[in-house]
């Protein structure tokens, strides 16, 4: 067994994490705006909906309220969900639907604490984000991953 770690960019371990988890699981789909054909605005998902077809990585709308409703949605109906909003700023429609329709569902649908749904937000803001976000919803886990397109 080989013990070397494999070097990559933070964008190449996000679409190889996304990739092992289509690959292993059969209900885990990603979504939003440009995510599908053009592989995200940071590429974190290129080449996905070539490899696991439209029917699980696809684009939506610009309608953030809509993806996070969407994806709760798919997450109380058995599917995992991962919707994409293109960049963390834009969260704040869908923010209504996380804090009065997910908040209230994952204590009646989520029995066994595996989640509804995973949300991604790129940041090129990184804790400008956070602390955004964190006011308006002190319990709502960010976890910021600062990545730019081009890094090496």
């Amino acid at each position: 067994m080989d013990d070397t770690m494999a070097e990559m960019s933070m964008i190449q371990a996000v679409c190889s994490a996304l990739d092992v988890m289509l690959s292993r699981d059969e209900s885990v789909c990603i979504f939003g705006e440009d995510v599908g054909y053009f592989g995200g605005v940071f590429r974190a998902t290129q080449g996905l909906q070539k490899k696991y077809g439209a029917n699980r990585v696809f684009d939506t709308p610009l309608a953030e309220g809509g993806i996070i409703a969407t994806a709760i949605g798919m997450g109380i109906n058995g599917l995992r969900p991962v919707p994409e909003i293109q960049f963390a700023d834009y969260i704040y429609p869908g923010f209504d639907q996380i804090t009065n329709e997910l908040a209230k569902l994952v204590d009646l649908v989520d029995k066994d604490g595996s989640g509804v749904t995973i949300d991604r937000l790129p940041s090129l803001g990184g804790a400008e984000v956070v602390r955004a976000a964190k006011a308006i919803d002190p319990d709502y886990p960010v976890i910021v991953m600062t990545a730019f397109p081009f890094e090496e």
